[in-house]
């Protein structure tokens, strides 16, 4: 079943005001001696955008059409294209790629997550960088994502002031969560599920060294501090 978070253009209205992220300047910041990127599951192209501002040749991936179509109009400089980052193939090699916001969890099999390294392996230039971040299944985060926990409210443009919160069923293997949107002004709802997984540390590396990619750092938090068990992300930082 498609995930109607990203399909539906009336959930993916609400997508950015409750994800303000950020960590959109690290990636910029990382990027700042590269001159083309792709990336891979781009959303609504916050951040491809970003990094075409900054001089970059980008080139934006999104599977999602409602995502995609939210990110053209975002930005005219970056090359947008429809695909599926665990078979798309591209005429061009990159200097860095990126799957940004816990992307890489969406690919529930070891098998989904293994192809997109390879698409990363494949579009990488000698000597070229990749970044992925994934959640430390370790922490359980997911823990936090119910109703009592999670509830938070931000402004939309249009609908005004929107209560959203989540909840959950599954474990690492396999989570859904569903997000909830509601306008306070009309009181009008919107629910979306998601599944997602948690990989663990040693199972990403292992793909990882599968797909012939080098790993510089490990991190386990945006300040680029070193992963240990009890970090809240890993960012897998490395090479072709």
């Amino acid at each position: 079943m498609e995930d109607q978070l990203y399909q539906n253009v009336d959930l993916v209205q609400f997508y950015d005001y409750d994800n303000l992220w950020e960590n959109e300047e690290r990636y910029v910041q990382l990027a700042e001696k590269v001159k083309s990127v792709l990336d891979l599951g781009c959303g609504t192209g916050r951040l491809a955008s970003a990094l075409a501002e900054k001089g970059k040749d980008v080139v934006g991936v999104e599977y999602a059409q409602a995502m995609l179509e939210r990110a053209k109009k975002r930005s005219s400089e970056v090359k947008w294209v429809q695909g599926d980052a665990r078979t798309i193939r591209l005429e061009q090699k990159f200097d860095l790629i990126i799957l940004s916001g816990h992307v890489f969890q969406v690919f529930l099999t070891k098998e989904d997550r293994l192809a997109v390294l390879e698409t990363i392996k494949v579009h990488l230039n000698e000597g070229g960088r990749y970044i992925f971040d994934s959640r430390n299944p370790l922490v359980k985060d997911w823990l936090t994502w119910t109703k009592e926990e999670s509830i938070r409210q931000f402004k939309h443009p249009l609908h005004g002031q929107v209560t959203a919160w989540n909840t959950y069923e599954g474990d690492a293997r396999a989570l859904t969560y569903t997000t909830y949107y509601s306008i306070d002004n009309t009181q009008e709802n919107f629910s979306s599920q998601s599944t997602i997984a948690f990989p663990s540390f040693n199972e990403i590396g292992l793909l990882v060294a599968d797909a012939g990619l080098g790993i510089a750092e490990v991190f386990g938090d945006w300040e680029l501090n070193r992963y240990n068990e009890y970090s809240e992300e890993i960012i897998w930082y490395g090479y072709a």
